[in-house]
């Protein structure tokens, strides 16, 4: 018998061969086998140009998920739904034979017309795959339809414009789903789930009570083998046009009367628009971008000595700066951001600094939403010190462990959102419009000011003097968190 929470599932995979497929992709799909999610109704097709066969992908399927379970058979059983189909995804004859094995799959397995196509390629590729499963008439066929994609979504604005009229060719914009595994984080979603089930937060949730918010993604790593990957994008397509702004728009957003799907979206679209665009003065004097130099000491080169780094390269590793937001409830507080690769640590927190005694400037009030490694909250407020005068020192409320329930990964929570069809956690296609209207007016921008004075801060170090300076000029500091 079916169990209730069981769905049934036909995925196409393209790009099975590749690394985001191994480490997050295969263990996400294993764990929602495990779940009872997928069982005995679902098939997954993985396809790439090389010369693989069923068993080279089950083989790879059970070393990535081999640390997921300790029971060799139930491995085995969830590798056997795995079929592997060698193709050439931007030529549609490859397609026949795509489409004759899904068939055989759906009878096989007894899976309903449940159909699901994770584009886990270069964006490159997208409009060929796309395309090709609308002309191959295999879209075309009843049922469901769902189309998932990695970042990056296109370069700009307006290659995101002409890859979605590519793809709304073959799909409607009810079936795109556009990952921000971010927003797959529990961690991250706590920051919605704690202002609206906690009203007295909710309360001081502005302006009059709030002096500045901080976001910070911090990396420790170099950009190591994916500099020919990062030199064309930089932190602020690789991490802020999407993972920074997803997060602030969660903590802008007002919130809807229900947590429902098409409240949440509406609603963050909106924060989005109420973003202002910066000119090329503002970006001048709000943005501080940063390329990390060696430390021998750490091993870290250059970044204009890291592989497949162009000569002379301008391409920030770091970016920091400060965005406003016209709604009302925000009038003049500043949404500051920074993150970097090749930093002190490796974490990502939230810090909703809140408006002091003049006398604890130096040690605000503060709720903190740890998003990793550490998960949970805390909260710093004052208390009194056992003295005989009436001085205060900062006390600490935190809550850094899940108290129960049973924690997804990222990817897992989405693979299932989208089984679901639920689009709430994916960038919707009015969303990146406006993400990239922001990232584009900073990018012109940069383009028509002095070519920066790189490298400007030691790998392993906090990043450039710079970003501490943008925010001393509003009597703010960063807060540095060390974790263990």
């Amino acid at each position: 018998m079916k169990q209730a929470n069981q769905l049934d599932a036909l995925f196409i995979l393209f790009g099975a061969t590749g690394d985001l497929a191994k480490r997050m992709l295969y263990p996400a799909l294993f764990r929602l086998y495990l779940r009872g999610i997928l069982k005995e109704h679902f098939a997954i097709i993985g396809t790439a140009r090389r010369p693989w066969d069923n068993e080279v992908l089950r083989e790879v399927v059970f070393e990535s998920v081999q640390n997921e379970c300790d029971d060799p058979e139930t491995i085995k059983d969830f590798a056997s739904h795995f079929y592997y189909l060698a193709n050439d995804a931007t030529k549609i004859e490859n397609f026949s034979a795509l489409n004759q094995l899904m068939g055989q799959l759906k009878q096989a397995y007894q899976i309903g017309d449940r159909h699901f196509y994770y584009l886990s390629v270069s964006p490159s590729l997208f409009a060929d795959i796309s395309n090709n499963l609308k002309k191959s008439g295999i879209v075309d066929q009843p049922g469901i339809h769902r189309l998932i994609l990695e970042k990056p979504f296109g370069h700009n604005q307006a290659s995101a414009l002409a890859l979605n009229q590519d793809l709304n060719i073959s799909f409607s914009e009810d079936q795109i789903y556009r990952i921000d595994h971010y927003l797959g984080k529990e961690t991250v979603l706590n920051i919605l789930a704690s202002r609206y089930y906690n009203p007295f937060l909710e309360a001081i949730w502005n302006r009059d009570h709030i002096k500045n918010i901080q976001v910070t993604l911090s990396e420790d790593m170099p950009v190591g083998s994916r500099g020919g990957y990062y030199d064309h994008s930089g932190a602020i397509r690789d991490m802020f046009q999407n993972h920074i702004l997803q997060i602030i728009a969660l903590l802008g957003m007002d919130l809807p009367q229900e947590l429902k799907p098409q409240s949440i979206l509406t609603n963050r679209q909106a924060f989005f628009k109420s973003l202002s665009s910066l000119s090329p003065d503002q970006v001048a004097d709000q943005i501080v971008r940063g390329q990390y130099g060696a430390n021998p000491d750490l091993g870290i080169p250059d970044y204009l000595d890291e592989d497949q780094v162009a000569v002379n390269s301008v391409t920030e590793t770091y970016i920091a700066g400060q965005l406003l937001s016209d709604l009302p409830r925000w009038q003049d507080v500043p949404f500051y951001f920074r993150t970097g690769k090749a930093m002190t640590q490796k974490y990502t927190t939230v810090d909703i600094i809140f408006k002091s005694h003049p006398s604890q400037s130096d040690q605000p009030n503060r709720l903190t939403f740890y998003i990793s490694p550490e998960l949970g909250v805390s909260l710093q407020i004052q208390q009194k010190t056992y003295s005989d005068q009436m001085l205060t020192e900062p006390a600490c409320l935190q809550m850094t462990k899940p108290v129960s329930g049973y924690l997804a990964t990222a990817y897992e929570k989405l693979i299932h959102d989208v089984l679901k069809g639920d689009q709430t956690n994916f960038t919707s296609f009015e969303e990146l419009l406006d993400q990239w209207r922001i990232v584009d007016h900073i990018t012109e921008a940069w383009e028509t000011l002095p070519a920066p004075d790189f490298p400007n801060y030691q790998a392993g170090s906090l990043g450039p003097q710079a970003a501490d300076d943008l925010l001393a000029r509003n009597n703010d500091f960063w807060i540095n968190h060390q974790f263990s």
